[in-house]
């Protein structure tokens, strides 16, 4: 949520591969290792709280979304750098992050 995303096309090369590329970066930590690793403060931080990059989040506190913190996931650009080196795909967009909407447990 605090890291970029990618617009991707497949390259012909991708055949093999069913034109399947990934749809994320994968966690790195589960979800109970993460509240227990991240803080609230390191988790404002990655989403740029208070600054005119800051991401918009749709939640009072971010305590309660604690555990989809970016610190949960593998660094994305390393993931697309792996995609386009072999071949799979190319980059069209690299977009910023402007808001996250999360949904609510019930």
């Amino acid at each position: 949520m605090g890291t970029s995303s990618y617009i991707m096309v497949g390259e012909p090369s991708g055949a093999d591969n069913y034109h399947s590329i990934c749809h994320g970066a994968g966690r790195t930590r589960s979800r109970t290792a993460t509240k227990k690793l991240v803080t609230v403060d390191e988790f404002a931080a990655a989403l740029k709280v208070g600054t005119e990059e800051e991401v918009i989040v749709n939640h009072n506190s971010l305590g309660v979304i604690l555990d989809e913190s970016p610190q949960a996931y593998k660094d994305v650009d390393r993931i697309i750098n792996s995609v386009t080196g072999a071949g799979l795909a190319s980059v069209v967009a690299k977009c910023k992050p402007l808001a996250a909407v999360k949904g609510a447990k019930s």
